[in-house]
């Protein structure tokens, strides 16, 4: 089975209707940011699936079912816009510039994304109490080399974390 991807302004998807529209077919477009875009496009989802159900031409059924999953990621994936989620593609292409890859499993990317986000914590919690040592030790008046090193280090945390971010405007500054 081929990847498909889910259509954004600057890349159609296979299932496009602006891009499909005939000449004058009216149509309406929702966009991710809608809060009735996911629950109408899941709506759309389940009343594709049913219809399927009920079409006897195999060919058309499958056309249909394959409608309606590509429409439930459409839907998933409003759903992590409006969150701040990263779009898999981006998240995909940020692990490619380091030279990983992302697993194609849906499930092994949102575990991972979760794993991501909870790793981004803990670099925020430790760049916290580097924070406040080296806060302690201007106040008393202790090691500056040391005070130098634990500002260095809070910006490579800070730089780790931003790579590694997953949610999209959440990056730490």
């Amino acid at each position: 089975m081929t990847e498909t991807h889910i259509s954004t302004k600057e890349k159609p998807g296979d299932y496009d209707a602006i891009e499909t529209a005939k000449p004058d077919e009216p149509l309406f477009a929702i966009q991710g940011g809608d809060p009735l875009g996911p629950k109408t496009v899941l709506f759309w989802a389940g009343a594709a699936r049913k219809l399927a159900g009920e079409t006897e031409n195999e060919k058309d059924r499958e056309r249909l079912l394959r409608k309606a999953t590509m429409a439930e990621e459409v839907a998933w994936a409003m759903q992590e816009y409006q969150r701040g989620v990263a779009p898999v593609e981006e998240v995909r292409a940020s692990y490619a510039d380091e030279g990983l890859s992302l697993p194609g499993d849906p499930a092994d990317r949102v575990k991972i994304r979760s794993a991501l986000i909870a790793a981004v914590g803990r670099l925020n919690n430790a760049i916290g109490i580097a924070k406040e040592v080296e806060e302690a030790l201007v106040a008393m008046e202790q090691h500056p080399e040391a005070q130098a090193s634990i500002l260095n280090g809070v910006d490579e945390l800070k730089d780790a974390a931003a790579l590694i971010e997953p949610r999209r405007g959440n990056e730490r500054s």
